[in-house]
């Protein structure tokens, strides 16, 4: 049973549509054969990129061709360099046939950083599409920096997904996402989307960044994913979608403009970051759809959603998706938002096996902290770490940090965030140079440029004589 275009299921359905699709799942002999199952159910295009249309049956003929030059690639973990694209999802699912274990990254990221991501995962090789070429034209290779690292034995028989829990600094770890977990989290998805292949999604957000819950979720609920050419809401292109998937930066961007081509948008959903209540307000006044706020993380995938903005209180997360367990934690993780569920990850690549599980008793404990409300909903109140959302992107102020200390002429730098109207933060640094020396701007900046991303580049730069220490001294973060 599927409910269609409920935007918010009670429990008792949400548990029925979850058994369904886990009963779905244990009839398969692999989770490979179970996605591919429910692909080839499509009754529209799998996807639509940029205009082109690739139905169920393309899809899976590219991926039986693919199949033979695949094989050696079983139980590898294999590194696929794709946007959001029919291309990543002919990768996927050809991988995913095979039995390798996927760690999807964007193309853009800098040299350094693609072998840093290589080194840390023990990946075996890579996967892209071939330059210049149409679809199903993909080169593998196979990479020199390939050592051998610890695995979960969740993961050891293949298929699974690798996410990375920061860039290049010393403390990045790589998640393992098995098969298993992968599925929860898909399910549960689909259950708390109301998911139904009557359904087109916008799809807004970095598909390397969202594939294990949401990308899963579309596929094995039959729904069209639209890459869209632009972001102007009154095209005819999106006379079909029924849900936009988006970062706050879209639904910003979204609300400037009009509805017109949106006439069968039943449900807006906002993640990767915060967005206010007059964001929110004022995309619902545009389109006549209020936003659903969710939030994930890498360790569980989208566990947490005010779907329908059913909480009417401010700022609310809504209520835990269908599989998941949720609470505050007490003790020496006071206040810190802790989950539970099928969907958690199996642990990290590493090279210690003592460090290997993701979980203290059972729970996965963010390091957001949290707030429960007067209708037991719950919404963010601050954060542990020091992470810069940048449009939904992620940014480690250590990261910036390593490689603005690498110029000859840095002494020393402390990056933080500064909160920006369109893009919720941007990135800037306080740098102390050394003595004498007078630095410009745009010489740090190039600097960044072949090192690091786009969004990880500091904005302002802040020439000071001395950084805030702590009595220990560490560079202290606030002021």
């Amino acid at each position: 049973m599927v409910v269609k275009h409920s935007i918010f299921l009670s429990s008792k359905v949400r548990d029925l549509h979850l058994d369904v699709l886990k009963g779905q799942f244990e009839s398969f002999d692999s989770f490979s054969s179970w996605l591919e199952g429910m692909i080839l159910n499509y009754l529209n295009p799998v996807i639509i990129d940029r205009g082109q249309e690739l139905t169920a049956q393309n899809l899976i003929k590219i991926v039986d061709s693919l199949e033979s030059s695949l094989t050696g690639l079983s139980g590898k973990v294999v590194l696929l360099e794709e946007r959001a694209s029919a291309n990543f999802v002919i990768m996927m699912v050809a991988l995913l046939r095979v039995g390798a274990i996927i760690a999807p990254v964007s193309p853009s990221i800098p040299e350094m950083e693609h072998q840093s991501m290589a080194k840390l995962i023990g990946a075996y090789a890579v996967m892209r599409p071939k330059a210049g070429q149409p679809l199903k034209e993909f080169e593998i290779e196979i990479l020199s920096t390939f050592t051998p690292v610890v695995v979960p034995s969740s993961m050891l028989a293949g298929p699974g997904f690798v996410r990375f829990t920061s860039g290049t600094t010393g403390v990045a770890k790589g998640v393992c996402i098995s098969a298993r977990a992968a599925h929860a989290r898909a399910v549960s998805c689909a259950a708390a989307f109301s998911l139904s292949a009557e359904d087109q999604v916008l799809l807004m957000v970095p598909m390397e960044q969202h594939f294990v819950a949401s990308l899963l979720a579309f596929l094995a609920s039959g729904v069209t994913i639209n890459i869209p050419t632009h972001r102007i809401l009154d095209s005819d292109e999106y006379k079909n979608v029924s849900i936009i998937f988006a970062a706050p930066i879209d639904v910003r961007v979204l609300s400037a403009g009009s509805r017109s081509g949106l006439v069968n948008l039943r449900l807006t959903i906002a993640t990767t970051g915060p967005i206010t209540d007059e964001e929110c307000q004022r995309f619902h006044s545009v389109t006549g759809v209020p936003v659903s706020r969710v939030y994930g993380a890498i360790e569980v995938g989208l566990a947490l959603g005010n779907i329908g903005a059913v909480s009417k209180l401010s700022e609310s997360l809504g209520y835990p998706f269908p599989g998941f367990q949720i609470k505050i934690c007490e003790g020496p993780y006071k206040g810190q938002l802790a989950f539970r569920g099928t969907g958690i990850s199996d642990g990290y690549i590493t090279s210690d096996l003592e460090s290997d599980s993701p979980l203290q008793d059972g729970w996965f404990i963010t390091s957001d902290l949290a707030e429960q409300l007067s209708d037991e909903s719950y919404r963010i109140i601050g954060r542990v770490n020091s992470v810069i959302n940048v449009a939904g992107y992620k940014v480690f102020p250590e990261e910036v940090e390593g490689v603005l200390r690498a110029h000859p002429d840095v002494l020393d730098v402390r990056v933080h965030g500064v909160v920006h109207g369109l893009l919720g933060q941007i990135v800037c640094a306080d740098v102390v140079t050394t003595d004498g020396v007078s630095l410009k701007e745009a010489t740090l900046r190039k600097f960044c440029r072949s090192r690091l991303n786009q969004y990880k580049i500091p904005q302002y730069f802040n020439f000071v004589s001395s950084l805030p220490k702590t009595l220990s001294g560490k560079i202290r973060r606030w002021t």
